[in-house]
């Protein structure tokens, strides 16, 4: 089993951490995996491609958090298709079935290597952006996912397909057009009806709230990536590439302070605003106080109440202004390349570029 993983041949780690020895930096570390020989199995499908480091203009200036790994979906995929035959070649065989049918009237069958993965590129892009101003009817954050690819007429052709069958047939109003671009919803709770919460009794936890609105997920095919995630942050997106001149993350003083300390060429960056998640999470304590400050019962459960009374552990309406503590979060940043003998990555607490100044 760990030989088909293709871990046989990692032989070792290491790691070397510092605190404030560099300028401008506040820690940072190194960590190496090495390995003997060709890269196999989970490794090879992390397998980097080493490039230059690439941010499409969609990505948006409120992106707190941007994680781009240039992995080949393609060989990813043949590599997990070797595994799974050297640990069981049954589970191996249903990735080549089809995963719509052929039908009567001469549809042609869809299959996911052929018609999907053959058709995606060499870039996962991850990013993170705060919603706000803040708001208990809103998520505080929300992402934003993309996958480079090579063809846009066939992925669409087969993505479409594919969202006809499973959503457009019970939700005709699930695809609308915007500027040259089709979105295409996602009802994941109907799709995925299995995982739906279950429904409760009334007497169960006391008043029933009104809970907040889903998040609407969407999907659009660009020429260049394939993008998902919620549906107005899809929309954005295609304002974006539509737009002359869009106000993306280049435009943001954190970015550009934290990838100027990335080299020019790596198979994995990331970076993050800690600012950013801090004031999320500061206003999450915030809220949390205000509930604190209710001295109404809503409901005589004994495990409501020991949670009520382990909260009241810590007083949160002690917190001073997020603005008085801004300065003290940093910038993250991390990058990884594929090297001959193994994994190298390296990481970085930068201070913020209001400290630098």
């Amino acid at each position: 089993m760990f030989s088909s993983f293709g871990l046989d041949n990692v032989i070792s780690a290491s790691c070397s951490l510092g605190l404030s020895r560099r300028p401008g930096s506040s820690g940072s570390g190194k960590i190496f995996l090495k390995i003997i020989g060709a890269k196999k199995g989970l490794c090879k499908i992390l397998e980097a491609e080493s490039a230059a480091i690439r941010i499409p203009r969609f990505i948006p200036a409120s992106a707190y958090s941007v994680t781009v790994f240039n992995l080949s979906i393609k060989k990813a995929y043949d590599e997990i298709y070797n595994i799974l035959y050297a640990i069981d070649p049954a589970a191996a065989a249903a990735m080549l079935e089809p995963i719509i049918q052929s039908s009567p009237d001469g549809q042609p069958s869809l299959m996911l290597k052929s018609d999907i993965i053959d058709h995606l590129g060499s870039q996962i892009i991850i990013a993170e952006c705060l919603n706000k101003p803040f708001s208990k009817d809103s998520p505080p954050k929300e992402s934003l996912s993309a996958i480079a690819l090579t063809n846009r007429a066939a992925l669409e052709k087969s993505l479409g397909a594919l969202h006809s069958k499973y959503i457009a047939q019970r939700n005709p109003d699930s695809r609308r057009e915007l500027l040259g671009y089709t979105i295409y919803q996602l009802d994941l709770l109907s799709l995925f009806g299995a995982f739906a919460p279950v429904e409760r009794t009334p007497m169960a936890d006391g008043p029933r709230r009104e809970s907040p609105p889903r998040p609407k997920f969407a999907f659009t095919v660009t020429d260049s990536h394939l993008i998902f995630g919620n549906e107005e942050l899809v929309e954005r997106a295609i304002r974006a590439l539509s737009s002359p001149a869009p106000t993306s993350i280049d435009s943001s003083k954190w970015f550009a302070s934290a990838r100027s300390s990335l080299p020019s060429v790596a198979g994995l960056i990331s970076m993050e605003d800690n600012s950013a998640s801090a004031e999320m999470l500061w206003w999450l304590m915030q809220e949390t106080a205000k509930i604190q400050q209710l001295k109404t019962t809503v409901s005589p459960n004994p495990q409501m109440m020991l949670a009520r009374g382990a909260s009241d552990m810590v007083d949160f309406s002690l917190l001073p202004p997020f603005e008085q503590v801004r300065k003290y979060f940093n910038l993250f940043t991390l990058y990884g390349q594929n090297r001959p003998e193994g994994f190298f990555f390296e990481f970085n607490y930068l201070n913020p570029p209001a400290a630098a100044e």
